[in-house]
């Protein structure tokens, strides 16, 4: 996998719409990139966390998954089970808009990255660390010159982020096995990792080339 490479930070020319109007940017890559998060404004503010598979933002979290909507029902009464046993939801959930948040708050073809659709982004863009308005991050510059910032925004519940305010993760759509999925997450010694699917994360969306409004 190919590693973050430490450029000089260029010029940043980016703005994301409010409302329901988000720009979708052309790196040169399979899918157009989304220049801010889900629930932002702007590219360096870091919207709204979400666990994966929930389109319900910032959702009080625990260290039992009582709070998590895709927790089994081990007993059969109907009740959310409190023990860290999750229901299976698909291998992919990218577009659906019962699970994915990009597509359930943006729509218009947004989806949340796949686990590939990220390591395509690590692989053919060139990463620099950066600052953008007192925000740290990345700023991601694709084989045509286009660029997007990803700010580093932390995970996990609200009271506990600014613990992990030095590492980027992500959500991707992709499922890994019946506890985690995969996130794109830097400071690790593998740019993609497998995460709990409870803890709360950003999501980066991105849209594909064919879609017309």
């Amino acid at each position: 996998m190919k590693k973050f490479l430490l450029l000089p930070s260029l010029a940043l020319l980016l703005s994301c719409s409010s409302g329901e109007e988000h720009n979708a940017v052309d790196l040169g890559l399979s899918v157009l990139w989304a220049d801010c998060n889900v629930g932002a404004n702007l590219p360096e503010e870091f919207g709204d966390y979400y666990s994966w598979g929930d389109i319900m933002a910032n959702r009080p979290y625990g260290d039992d998954c009582s709070a998590y909507p895709h927790c089994k029902d081990l007993d059969g009464n109907g009740k959310i089970s409190t023990s860290n046993e999750f229901s299976y939801i698909g291998d992919d959930i990218s577009g659906k808009e019962q699970y994915d948040a990009a597509t359930a708050k943006w729509g218009n073809g947004w989806k949340m990255p796949t686990k590939a659709q990220f390591e395509e982004l690590l692989e053919k863009c060139s990463w620099a660390p950066c600052e953008k308005n007192g925000v740290k991050g990345y700023q991601v510059v694709g084989p045509n010159g286009n660029s997007i910032f990803l700010p580093i925004a932390g995970y996990g519940p609200a009271e506990r982020r600014a613990d992990s305010k030095d590492e980027l993760f992500y959500w991707t759509s992709t499922f890994e096995n019946s506890e985690d999925a995969w996130a794109l997450c830097s400071g690790r010694r593998d740019p993609v990792c497998d995460m709990d699917r409870p803890i709360p994360a950003p999501i980066r969306p991105v849209k594909i080339r064919e879609y017309k409004e």
